[in-house]
């Protein structure tokens, strides 16, 4: 639902949270660009497929995940948002 997708705040950094779970980081790569790509051509499939999207979804769920992922977007093209990718291993 859309509440779950609203906050999503973070209280430790991921590579603590990790270290934590008894991995080892082997690497952190910033995917922002590419997510932003995607996330551009997702929004404009979904509106050039809408009306069969409409039919298959319903309004409530199209709408709820449109909006989800312009608001993504928005805060991402702003950078208030990054998107990282994390390579770790078990420790030890």
């Amino acid at each position: 639902t859309e509440g779950t997708n609203r906050e999503m705040r973070q209280d430790q950094p991921t590579v603590e949270m990790l270290d934590a779970c008894g991995f080892d980081v082997l690497d952190v790569v910033d995917v922002t660009d590419g997510y932003l790509e995607v996330a551009r051509r997702w929004l404009r499939t979904a509106t050039e497929l809408e009306d069969g999207l409409r039919a298959t979804l319903g309004d409530e769920v199209y709408d709820e995940r449109l909006g989800v992922r312009r608001r993504g977007l928005a805060l991402t093209e702003a950078g208030l948002h990054v998107r990282m990718f994390y390579v770790a291993r078990a420790a030890g």
